[in-house]
């Protein structure tokens, strides 16, 4: 039998070739939780690809904190001024070198905010980035066939999944065509904490693209988009994706667009972050159950048995602290107004 290859995209922060296997363990785990796979591992079903792009950003990470001048000569010259107006950018850069301590030992605020400004304003490093990322998927969709194939995507990572898509299917690379979705496309785009919309491109709005569910020959690039938002998550709030009735009526009807919410909260006042971690979302059967639907089919997870898996999660919740966590991230959650500024000043409150 085929696997079902499912390609993972990392988020902002340091990456290595392994940065999955925490996430990939829990899905593993849920897996065989639910009577339709007792008897199988979830590994004999899927191929996991891994998709890296960190080692792109960590040069200008390192360049940006060791001498802020000289990263910020750079970076203004990258900024397309179509896009923003010079002054009111200028200062709001020369802002975070002073939040965020230039000069001192990389760290946490460093390795976010860098990711967050490299990717959305450095245009030559985003094009190396998206290109990076879209040739590892094609080169596994050669080598593989690319009969079946999805992708799950967090935080930063929904952003340069939906640019990697776009291009793919309109412009191509600079050695594949476009690529044609009647030809080959993901089944399922799943998008963690996604931030695709507040981190867009005038060129590539994420509710004009094609980057959407529905059938192959409108265009259409996946059958089941999957967009998870946590309740609790900050970072999902400003101009968060959350479309109304998008792409079309019917599509909310039939399950392709769905828009997963959880709740929960399994760690303490003092891992505030983690609310936004993959391994964080992944656990929850309201996530990770309409991903294997998705995947493998919506009969093999009765809806019975899914109740029972939601209420047995929200059992096994149990903390003293739940209610102060909860109060704490309830402070920090931004107006959807917000923009990308937003999400730098998010970092360093959630580090705080």
């Amino acid at each position: 039998m085929d696997k079902h290859i499912i390609f993972f995209v990392h988020g902002m922060g340091r990456h290595d070739k392994d940065w999955y296997e925490s996430g990939l363990n829990i899905l593993r785990s849920a897996y065989s939780e639910y009577d339709a796979f007792s008897n199988r591992s979830l590994l004999d079903t899927i191929e996991v690809v891994p998709v890296v792009y960190d080692d792109r950003i960590e040069t200008w990470r390192q360049r940006m904190s060791q001498d802020f001048s000289a990263f910020r000569t750079a970076f203004l010259a990258e900024v397309d001024p179509t896009e923003a107006k010079a002054d009111s950018f200028k200062k709001n850069l020369d802002n975070l070198e002073s939040w965020i301590g230039a000069g001192d030992d990389p760290g946490f605020a460093w390795t976010h905010v860098a990711d967050v400004l490299i990717y959305r304003w450095m245009s030559t490093l985003r094009s190396t980035i998206d290109t990076a990322v879209a040739t590892q998927i094609l080169a596994t969709l050669a080598k593989d066939g690319g009969n079946k194939w999805s992708i799950v995507a967090h935080s930063l990572g929904t952003s340069v999944v939906h640019n990697v898509l776009h291009m793919l299917y309109t412009s191509g690379t600079a050695t594949q065509q476009p690529l044609k979705a009647v030809e080959t496309r993901p089944q399922v785009v799943m998008m963690v904490a996604n931030v695709s919309r507040v981190l867009q491109r005038p060129g590539a709005k994420v509710f004009e693209s094609n980057v959407r569910p529905g059938r192959a020959s409108t265009g259409a690039l996946c059958s089941t988009y999957l967009n998870v938002r946590h309740r609790w998550d900050p970072f999902a709030y400003p101009q968060p994706f959350a479309p109304d009735l998008w792409p079309t009526p019917g599509t909310f009807a039939h399950s392709a667009y769905q828009h997963l919410q959880p709740a929960h909260l399994h760690f303490d006042t003092d891992k505030l972050f983690k609310v936004h971690d993959l391994d964080h979302y992944a656990r929850n059967p309201r996530v990770h159950v309409p991903l294997f639907r998705a995947l493998f089919g919506s009969a093999l997870i009765p809806e019975s048995e899914f109740l029972e898996a939601k209420s047995s999660f929200d059992s096994s919740i149990v903390s003293d602290n739940i209610e102060a966590t909860r109060s704490k991230l309830a402070s920090l959650l931004p107006a959807e107004s917000g923009n990308w500024r937003t999400l730098l000043t998010l970092i360093q409150r959630l580090r705080a």
